[in-house]
């Protein structure tokens, strides 16, 4: 009820006070007259009219109804305001939406998700941090694998250079010993040797003597000199075959004459040459330039060749399409950071075009230019990388980004020709900023447009043509020093197959090129050799005379000589003599040639001997003097440097002089490995104080009470080894506990709320629509409202990224499962918590449950036949819009004010027109009344009983001329729709599922009732009384949840089956995995399967009585089996005929 009070002589609003209050029964408005005679006191009015009236004032306008009139939304009011209006009401949707459905709880779930999230973050920060750490201290094992290893390796090699010298000294007096044993047998046989030649050597003079004697009584003097005459012809003969031999060569190479065989030939051969000569010498000034210009392009060709095949080799090692010189380069940087290549990529080797997008990659190479040749390091190696760059030249341009570790992607809209639409960055493991950078650096810099027409630049910022022309601003660049189809050039991809397959057939080409200009080389050079011949045989004859090539003269002489001789040595006396005096010299010669020879072996030998004694002086002396007590080598070191000598000489035990070069070698080889393991621990060294500085950067807390010296780095190892072993498990099942919790409690519940709007809205509307029924819209025509589903893109997406959260949540999460879900997670609640305006409307649009559905208003014939259909107002005539409000308003009236089970509404309409009559004979004290001076809104009650039996007004839904609108209900009953009552609570166990204790109850009653039998029946089948009969079973269903009961209350659902996967009978129970729309599938318990009496047992907690009940059996049986042997002689063969074999009768007895 309303009380507008308005001062004495005042008419504007200030003058005007309201007052409104609830009543309770039946009043007549002249008992509300003191408000209206008591202005000054309206507190003594109120407890006046109290006692009389038993009316209250609480506190806020809205409750009154609210509170009094059992009202559940809000909504209700402001529907009964526009109601009064009748107007500004918008479209159905905007009805239906705004005045008739409840605020949905989707926001308030959300925010709580958002605000219960941080629990969930804090654990996977736990989780990361943990890991951070042990990836942080990890490599601390392997560095001090390194260094002890190197240790042990330097000092097992420092002991082997310290016994070096004494091996060799060794190894060489025993070959010294050796030596000088053979060297003394051998000097017996040399004096032997010595006395026999001699020996002959005086035997063979006096033949000698004896021979020349009988030689000179023959003329052996004028013989003598007519032999040297022929050995003089036979010189000159052979000297001027030679210049024959020579000068047809010349002529083969020079003019391919034949030799001269007169003088006069031999001068026109002069003459011709020096003419051929002189042409020939002109043909060589006159090609120099060119055969220079040839032998240039050859030696080009060549190096080209070299090139392109050096290229090829190193592209086939690797995948990579950056050049082999950048490639050294980061090479070298790696082994001075002492990390591998893979850790230092280069932005090309991130970037591949996609597949699609081929004809681009001409001008997307173009553009991007150096940049796809700058090296991504992670920032903590720059001040390194910077001092070996000062400290080497690298006779190349190189370029390096040093890439913090929070990288950022600028999440700004792209065009669809975007150059960066148009690639693909390849994540690099264990350095996914170098990824994010590569993906930055495409965005901020070249995010260009491609065009297929150069028309077409001047329309964006930044443009790109096929051609490779360039726009940013109003710079243009268009850059054709190379060919832009080069693909030796192109450096972008992971992989360099296409590189290859360019470079092979530049290879080839190459070859071809190289091919024709060898050729080329070859001709003028063949040429250049003839000419060159024929200009030297030119020479060459120049002062000769035909003298020296006169070979038939030279043949006459000899010829004469021979003869000449020959008539003097035809005596025979003369032969046999000179023969004699021959043989004789020829014995004396060799007796001569042994003799020598005894003599210098002898004394060779003598010398060596000599040598010998005193290097087996001296190693004995060192021997001595490094070893005085004596103590010799080991088994094993000698082994060792067996292998050591043996691998750098196999024969360094046939000679002292080897066995010191080659100690020589083992001893660089050692000091090698000595230097190696020193460069190896200090590099150990080094790396791990790099990690322990890390760490103790990184968590400067934990790490308050070490150092980051090489000494503290077992501590360090301890840290690493404990969070391994305790830390990281205990933090990872703690997020994988909170990460499935959250996504049952929270996130489903969200999915849930959205998934089941629609139908809780559909069904709410089939009472309103069997009300519509009860009246005609128009004649023969009923209104029906319809509500149907219109999810936009996003929302599908969103409940798409919500299902795949739940999705497998009951299992048992392996970490790469729950870390994608967690960041799928995180990205939901970090939109729905965010302040952004682009944020906070995708919020609104997923969550705003009403949003997802259309209402439409349908005009029905009597036969069911749709006349005419109203999604909004538009096309209708100012009565049909009103009429069309009015029945909507009916309805969102039904809708908020009535319960889904009344067949009539607990709320009716009042029309008073002529308020100043009592036009239907009502009295002022019955339930209802109005003003005699003005227009007023009454809430009129009416019980669900009189309402059943009275009708107040015939058109409930129509009026005309209408001043005032009374409407008043009764207490309404619960409403499920308004207050979400129609969820039931439900339990921590709920009856429907099987819980393990419940499980064990059914088990132990089955084993109460049927134990002594299964006993029975297995001492039976022992003993072959009875056949193996049908296996003992207990399968217990579990009774799994439905679909509604695990959205109703997921965390009861999630408790239930985490206890049944945690119970110690898993392997007998059956999963199955169901698919749930708003939970996701999940696998699920169905059925315990007991396959014996001892698991059964087992369940039922009774295994102690079943071993009982069983041992019992045994000592009856054993008792009947020795009364049978103790009162039967011979027994056993009858006992194993019941028992039904020999073995069984043995088993019985053992």
């Amino acid at each position: 009820m309303g009380i507008f009070f308005q001062k004495a002589n005042t008419v504007n609003p200030e003058g005007l006070k309201k007052f409104f209050a609830v009543v309770r029964g039946d009043h007549a408005l002249s008992e509300f007259e003191p408000y209206g005679l008591n202005e000054a006191d309206m507190a003594q009015s109120t407890r006046i009219t109290k006692r009389r009236t038993g009316m209250e004032r609480p506190c806020g306008v809205r409750r009154i109804p609210m509170q009094y009139l059992h009202i559940s939304s809000p909504k209700t009011l402001t529907l009964l305001h526009k109601t009064q209006a009748a107007k500004n009401i918008g479209s159905l949707d905007d009805l239906f939406r705004k005045y008739m459905l409840d605020t949905p709880r989707t926001h308030a779930l959300a925010t709580a998700a958002v605000a219960q999230f941080k629990e969930l973050e804090e654990a996977h920060d736990g989780v990361v941090d943990q890991r951070r750490q042990t990836e942080c201290l990890e490599p601390l094992l392997r560095h001090e694998e390194a260094y002890v290893e190197a240790k042990i390796t330097e000092d097992q090699n420092r002991q082997l250079l310290d016994k070096l010298a004494s091996f060799a000294d060794d190894t060489s007096i025993t070959l010294l010993k050796r030596r000088l044993e053979r060297q003394l047998h051998d000097a017996d046989a040399l004096t032997t040797a010595v006395k026999e030649a001699e020996s002959e050597q005086a035997f063979a003079k006096q033949k000698l003597e004896a021979a020349e004697a009988v030689l000179n009584e023959q003329g052996g003097i004028a013989l003598e000199a007519a032999l040297m005459q022929v050995s003089d012809r036979e010189r000159q003969l052979l000297h001027i075959e030679g210049n024959r031999d020579s000068l047809e060569k010349d002529l083969e190479m020079a003019i391919e004459s034949p030799l001269p065989s007169t003088r006069e030939e031999f001068e026109a051969l002069k003459r011709t040459l020096a003419a051929c000569a002189d042409t020939a010498r002109a043909w060589l000034d006159g090609h120099e330039d060119e055969k220079i210009a040839r032998f240039g392009e050859v030696s080009e060709q060549k190096k080209r060749h070299a090139e392109i095949a050096g290229e090829l080799r190193f592209l086939r090692g690797q995948r990579s399409n950056i050049s082999s010189r950048l490639h050294d380069i980061r090479l070298s940087i790696a082994r001075h950071l002492g990390v591998s290549t893979e850790d230092l990529p280069f932005m090309g080797e991130l970037i591949d075009v996609k597949p699609e997008e081929d004809s681009w990659q001409p001008a997307i190479e173009r553009v991007l230019g150096g940049r796809a040749r700058t090296m991504l390091v992670e920032k903590r190696h720059a001040a390194s990388i910077n001092e070996y760059l000062e400290s080497i030249h690298l006779g190349e341009r190189f370029e390096y980004d040093a890439v913090p570790d929070d990288v950022s992607v600028p999440d700004r809209p792209l065009h669809p020709q975007s150059l960066v639409r148009k690639v693909t960055v390849v994540q690099v493991p264990s350095h996914e900023s170098l990824s994010r950078w590569a993906n930055k650096l495409l965005r901020d810099r070249f995010d260009y447009v491609c065009v297929d027409s150069p028309a077409d630049m001047e329309r964006h910022d930044r443009a790109l043509t096929r051609g490779g022309q360039t726009k940013a601003g109003e710079h243009h660049v268009k850059d054709d020093r190379r060919k832009i189809t080069d693909r030796s050039r192109w450096v972008l991809g992971s992989t360099n197959d296409r590189k290859i397959e360019r470079l092979e057939q530049e290879l080839r080409l190459c070859s071809e090129s190289l091919a024709v200009a060898t050729n080329a080389t070859a001709e003028i050079t063949a040429k250049e050799q003839e000419c060159q011949a024929l200009c030297r045989t030119e020479r060459s004859l120049r002062d000769k005379h035909w003298e020296d090539y006169d070979n038939a003269q030279a043949a006459f002489d000899l010829e004469r000589a021979q003869a000449f001789y020959d008539e003097l040595a035809q005596s025979d006396a003369f032969r046999e003599a000179e023969s004699r005096r021959a043989t004789a010299q020829g014995r004396l010669d060799e007796a001569n040639k042994a003799v020598q020879k005894a003599l210098v072996n002898q004394q060779t030998n003598e010398e060596r001997i000599q040598d010998t004694r005193s290097d087996i002086a001296e190693v004995e002396r060192r021997i001595n003097k490094r070893n005085p007590s004596g103590i010799a080598m080991d088994d094993e070191t000698r082994a060792q440097f067996i292998d050591l000598f043996s691998s750098a000489n196999d024969r360094f035990d046939s000679d002292t002089s080897l066995v010191y070069q080659t100690s020589n070698d083992v001893q660089r080889i050692l000091d090698a490995r000595v230097a190696k393991a020193a460069r190896a621990q200090q590099d150990a060294r080094r790396r791990t104080e790099l990690v322990l500085q890390q760490y103790k950067s990184t968590w400067k807390l934990l790490a308050a009470d070490l150092s980051a010296s090489f000494e503290d780095r077992d501590a360090y190892i301890g840290r690493y080894r404990q969070i391994r072993a305790s830390g990281l498990p205990q933090y990872e099942r703690k997020f994988l506990d909170v990460l499935n919790s959250f996504s049952q409690d929270q996130i489903t519940a969200i999915s849930s709320e959205i998934r089941n709007a629609f139908r809780e809205v559909r069904d709410r509307l089939v009472p309103v629509n069997r009300s519509l029924l009860l009246s005609e819209f128009s004649s023969g025509i009923h209104l029906q409202i319809e509500v149907k589903e219109h999810r936009s893109l996003r929302v599908n997406e969103f409940l798409a990224d919500l299902k795949e959260i739940t999705r497998g949540s009951w299992e048992e999460d392996d970490l790469e499962a729950a870390e994608r879900r967690y960041a799928r997670t995180a990205a939901i609640m970090k939109r729905l918590g965010s302040n952004d305006r682009s944020d906070q409307t995708w919020r609104m649009a997923c969550l705003n449950t009403p949003d997802h559905m259309k209402f439409i208003a349908k005009e029905v014939a009597g036969d069911g036949a749709v006349v005419n259909v109203h999604s909004n107002d538009g096309g209708l005539s100012g009565g049909q819009k009103q009429k069309l409000v009015f029945f909507c308003l009916a309805a969102a009236l039904r809708y908020q004010l009535s319960d889904e089970d009344q067949p009539v509404p607990s709320y009716g309409t009042i029309i008073l027109d002529e308020a100043s009559t009592n036009p239907i004979g009502i009295s002022q004290r019955k339930p209802w009344g109005y003003s005699r001076h003005s227009a007023s809104i009454w809430f009129w009650q009416r019980r669900a009983s009189s309402c059943r039996r009275r009708k107040i007004i015939s058109e409930p839904w129509l009026w005309s001329h209408a001043p005032t609108i009374g409407i008043r209900g009764c207490l309404p009953s619960y409403s499920k729709l308004m207050t979400g009552g129609w969820r039931s609570s439900m339990a921590d166990s709920p009856p429907c599922m099987v819980s393990v204790p419940e499980a064990s109850q059914k088990a132990a009653r089955r084993f109460d009732r049927d134990s002594r039998s299964w006993a029975a029946l297995l001492f039976r089948q022992e003993i072959g009384q009875c056949a193996d009969g049908e296996p003992v079973r207990c399968s217990i269903s579990l009774h799994p949840p439905t679909e509604r009961r695990v959205l109703n209350n997921p965390g009861a659902a999630r408790a239930w089956a985490q206890s049944w996967r945690a119970c110690p009978w898993t392997d007998a129970i059956l999963w199955e995995k169901r698919e749930w729309g708003s939970a996701g599938p999940q696998t699920v318990p169905v059925r315990l399967v007991l396959e014996d009496p001892d698991a059964i047992a087992r369940c039922a907690n009774r295994s102690e009585q079943w071993n009982t009940l069983v041992l019992s059996l045994e000592a009856v049986g054993r008792s009947m089996v020795e009364s049978m042997v103790r009162d039967v002689p011979g027994c056993a063969g009858r006992c194993a005929g019941c028992c039904g074999s020999i073995e069984r009768w043995e088993v019985l007895r053992a």
